[in-house]
């Protein structure tokens, strides 16, 4: 701040002392393929509001980037990484559909970069071998990297577990104090991401960790933090930048000259998105161990985990399909057990005992419906159930008012302001206008004036069913951007994997896919 280096402690009193929140996030959208990071300063009155965005440039243009800070820039990649391996340990319905979208979205490496935890984790990792600072010992560490990855790549998991946590490595003990202790922690490191790799491929990953491991300790910190700022610069342009307000309109007039100002500071230049449409990144790491995989069925491979999770997605209709009547009709016809009244999917399969979250799910904004359950005490038995719970349901009246509650529920006025407003300004970013939200709403009120609009659901029930839930129809036509994803251990993704076999489609079997098919290299 003008020229002055502020330190963490510092600037975290003051933050709490002048400003309500200040923060940075990634915003996405699978819908669109929208990325963007956002940095967020709000604060109690005009005097708060005005220091908000001071914060906001501040960060934005004046980190800490030099190398006297590496120490405090360490300790926060070793935070991060830290997190984003425990994360699969967290309760299941706040990560399982990362790794899910992750999958529909894999030719788009920005998204994966930004929004996928497995992916992440990985970047982070490299990231923290890139920021270390051996000095004189480098070379020496370099070195032993090097021979640990020929005398590791041909070991079975088993002996190369021992290698990696006995600290029996080749060569350690011959290292002076500095050098064994940043070995070891190169080892641990390794050995942490076993977990990721499957015995087809742990030879060949190994070799590449321990590689890059090597390569990334031979880079000088400077040149890293110079190619952080580097991307910093390229990232602030206002061909690609947009902002949102939300606040009295006399506080927003009030603060209309230094958003002029903090707008002016961006690089006026245009920005293009980065879109890769070129062969799918996770399957591609796929195949380098099966050759032959044409993916419909993949599960998540989760050793630590004893019950399953099954997630189906496939598209439906969008706001902007508020002329397209057959596209609602079918979006409302998935929607016939969701929710959670006594016939829905959640009530049936809750009262069973078989699967925690669960349900038939749909999303206008998203354009998407499926199918979703967890904690599940074995896949083929949750899902069997509620295949025949759909079932036996029989056409009522009633049907035609209870989807469109469901549909009508989805909105965000109980939010609160700020997050209405940040709602909004992305729906705009998103082009799903307010006109084409009126549209789409309207065109349903239509259909619901239809005395057999229930029936006419049920008549596409069945269909609809076959492509949601495998095994509901032996003949589904699952179609484009159809996703069927589970997660497990090999007791489960195993038993999945023969229900496959037996109930779907003819030829029909289940990848597994690890944390290190996450992984761009």
């Amino acid at each position: 701040e003008d020229g002055k280096p502020v330190s963490y402690e510092l600037m975290r009193e003051r933050l709490r002392r002048e400003v309500l929140t200040l923060n940075a996030t990634f915003s996405t959208n699978p819908r669109t393929g929208r990325v963007e990071l956002v940095v967020r300063g709000a604060g109690i009155g005009l005097d708060e509001s005005r220091r908000a965005l001071d914060w906001m440039a501040l960060a934005l243009h004046s980190p800490d980037l030099r190398p006297e800070n590496l120490p405090r820039i360490r300790d926060l990649v070793d935070q991060s990484l830290a997190t984003l391996r425990s994360r699969t340990q967290q309760a299941e319905e706040s990560w399982v559909n990362d790794p899910a979208n992750a999958y529909r979205l894999q030719r788009h490496p920005a998204y994966l970069a930004a929004d996928s935890f497995l992916t992440r984790t990985h970047n982070v990792l490299r990231l923290r071998w890139l920021l270390k600072d051996a000095g004189a010992d480098a070379e020496a560490v370099a070195a032993f990297l090097a021979r640990l990855g020929e005398s590791s790549s041909k070991l079975p998991r088993a002996e190369l577990e021992a290698l990696l946590s006995g600290g029996k490595a080749p060569g350690l003990e011959a290292l002076a104090p500095a050098q064994r202790a940043l070995a070891s922690e190169a080892l641990r490191d390794l050995q942490l991401s076993l977990a990721e790799i499957p015995d087809a491929s742990l030879g060949t990953d190994i070799a590449y960790l321990t590689a890059a491991m090597r390569e990334d300790l031979l880079t000088p910190p400077a040149e890293v933090l110079a190619r952080l700022d580097g991307l910093r610069r390229r990232v602030l342009r206002s061909g690609g930048a947009r902002m949102f307000v939300a606040g009295p309109q006399a506080m927003r007039e009030s603060l209309a000259p230094r958003i002029e100002a903090f707008a002016a500071r961006l690089d006026a230049a245009p920005w293009s998105a980065i879109w890769h449409g070129s062969e799918p990144l996770i399957d591609a790491r796929l195949r380098s161990r099966e050759p032959d995989a044409m993916p419909l069925y993949v599960g998540l491979h989760a050793p630590n985990k004893q019950g399953g999770v099954i997630m189906t997605s496939l598209p439906s209709a969008h706001y902007a399909d508020f002329a397209d009547k057959q596209a609602q009709l079918d979006f409302l016809a998935a929607r016939l057990h969701g929710g959670s009244a006594p016939h829905s999917a959640f009530s049936r399969t809750v009262g069973a005992g078989l699967a925690y979250s669960n349900g038939m799910r749909g999303s206008v904004s998203s354009g998407r419906v499926g199918y979703y359950a967890e904690r599940t005490p074995e896949l083929p038995q949750t899902v069997r159930f509620a295949i025949g719970a759909l079932k036996e349901t029989r056409p009522d009246p009633w049907f035609g008012e209870y989807v469109m509650a469901l549909t009508f529920s989805e909105s965000r006025a109980s939010g609160t302001y700020e997050a209405r407003a940040e709602g909004i300004a992305n729906d705009l970013a998103d082009g799903q206008s307010p006109e084409q939200v009126r549209r789409f709403r309207a065109s349903l009120l239509e259909l619901r004036k239809d005395p057999g609009l229930a029936a006419k659901l049920f008549e596409r029930k069945d269909r609809l069913y076959g492509t949601i839930i495998p095994g509901y129809d032996s003949k589904p036509n699952a179609g484009a951007g159809a996703v069927y994803f589970a997660i497990g251990p090999d007791k489960q993704l195993d038993a999945w994997d023969q229900y496959l076999r037996t109930t779907a489609a003819k030829g029909s079997r289940l990848y597994k896919l690890y944390g290190r098919d996450f992984w761009m290299p």
